[in-house]
């Protein structure tokens, strides 16, 4: 599968509920843009449901989670009440150790590059809930941790991105040197950057990127699966929920094929 783009969070324009929620910590805050404020389970089981008004869906993504490896996600989608998809228990897979300095990777570690991504793509499909059971019974915070929930209509290019796509890790840590010759670290955030091109794009493909520069400019944040559905490493890094830091151009390369640059950075 190539990548995929979600740029239109069903999630904003509709309602939120979860088997439990800790005090402080609502369901309410997987709507929010800042991955600092997040929604806590009561245990390591929880169903989180998102109700909106009927549209195509084929994509589910959880952005800075503190889901090990060994934690299942699955997505339940109906209409009307009525099943149009259960996807049986997903394995979150690949996760990386929390940062230096944190224990676990909760929400504390997210501003240090702490927390892990999942997505799922599908076949379209329309409704107005969407059911994401998670179980992570191995967890070492004793709960689930989740800062954005993301819902959408996902765009797959018909050629895929590029080979140079770079994904950067930019760690705003800053240091000096003492008259003693000792370094001296101020410990900065840590979020990652991802860029790529898109060299080869019919005018169908083209159409969807200028809408994604016209509707989200720079202000408004875009998930980014790279590597959709391959699970692994690659999958977990070539994720990014946030937001373009550059404009996006449309290059006519020839007669209906042009082409584009993205820039995404985390939220």
């Amino acid at each position: 599968m190539n990548l995929a783009i979600i740029s239109a969070n069903l999630v904003d324009g509709g309602s939120l509920s979860a088997t439990s929620e800790a005090s402080g910590f609502p369901v309410t805050n997987l709507k929010l843009e800042q991955k600092s404020l997040t929604w806590r389970s009561i245990g390591t089981s929880a169903t989180i449901t998102a109700t909106m008004p009927s549209a195509i869906i084929n994509g589910v993504a959880l952005a800075f989670t503190n889901l090990t490896s060994s934690a299942t996600i699955e997505i339940q989608l109906y209409l009307s009440g009525a099943s149009q998809l259960t996807t049986g228990a997903l394995p979150m897979g690949f996760t990386y150790d929390p940062p230096h300095g944190f224990a676990t990777n909760s929400g504390v570690s997210f501003a240090f590059g702490g927390g892990n991504y999942f997505s799922s793509f599908f076949a379209d499909k329309t409704a107005d809930e969407v059911r994401v059971i998670i179980n992570d019974a191995s967890n070492p915070d004793g709960r689930l941790e989740i800062s954005r929930l993301i819902i959408g209509n996902g765009f797959t290019p018909k050629y895929n991105a590029d080979y140079d796509a770079l994904l950067t890790p930019l760690d705003k840590t800053q240091g000096k040197r003492k008259e003693s010759g000792d370094a001296v670290i101020n410990r900065g955030t840590i979020s990652k950057q991802l860029s790529f091109d898109l060299s080869a794009m019919p005018a169908e493909d083209k159409q969807e990127v200028n809408k994604i520069a016209r509707r989200n400019g720079k202000s408004s944040p875009v998930f980014i699966s790279l590597m959709p559905n391959v699970g692994g490493e690659d999958e977990q890094s070539y994720q990014i929920y946030g937001y373009v830091t550059d404009d996006i151009p449309a290059v006519v390369r020839g007669f209906n094929l042009f082409s584009s640059s993205v820039q995404v950075e985390e939220i």
